[in-house]
């Protein structure tokens, strides 16, 4: 990941999580996957394929094999991150209705301004296993880093961020597709 990247990822982190410095109050796939797993996901190097749950929002998610599972206090319980070896990332972050707009706003802002060059993708909708999934895909630095960020709804709305550099984003694809189109209301 390279160091521009690694600023805005942190810089999306921490604009999702900081309520008050923002000044706030508080279909791909519908059939099972080969990538599904029952076994509960641990932070740390998942040695399987393995689910985490978000039980505030009511969704849970894959964690693949060898991918690590970070979790860190967020706005309205925890946030996990995925990353992969080489740095390709999904982040999840849940945050309440009357939030939602402006915490993805402030976090896509924060990597504009730390970005040379930022080139925002046309928002669009998609349903990820009956959930609606609005999200939108922008190119950092002439290509050289990639994100995607949006959300989806269940009990609580809850950000999907995909970020990393472009070479891990790319190869990484297939296992951020699985991750993406394993996201569904809590079993």
């Amino acid at each position: 990941m390279t160091k521009t990247h690694k600023i805005a990822v942190i810089l999306m982190i921490a604009a999702a999580m900081n309520g008050q410095a923002q000044g706030l109050g508080g279909s791909l796939a519908t059939k099972k996957t080969t990538t599904e797993s029952t076994a509960a996901a641990k932070p740390g190097i998942a040695t399987e394929n393995a689910t985490q749950k978000i039980e505030a929002a009511g969704i849970q998610f894959l964690v693949p094999k060898d991918w690590k599972l970070e979790e860190m206090a967020g706005p309205v319980g925890p946030i996990y991150r995925v990353m992969s070896k080489d740095g390709a990332a999904f982040g999840f972050i849940t945050t309440e209705q009357e939030d939602l707009q402006t915490r993805i706003t402030a976090m896509r802002d924060a990597v504009k301004k730390k970005a040379k060059d930022f080139k925002p993708g046309p928002e669009q909708t998609d349903t990820v296993n009956e959930l609606e999934y609005v999200h939108q895909s922008d190119t950092i630095d002439g290509g050289a880093a990639v994100q995607d960020v949006g959300y989806v709804k269940a009990t609580l709305p809850v950000i999907l961020v995909q970020a990393g550099d472009a070479a891990p984003m790319k190869a990484r694809a297939a296992e951020l597709q699985a991750i993406l189109q394993s996201v569904k209301k809590s079993e």
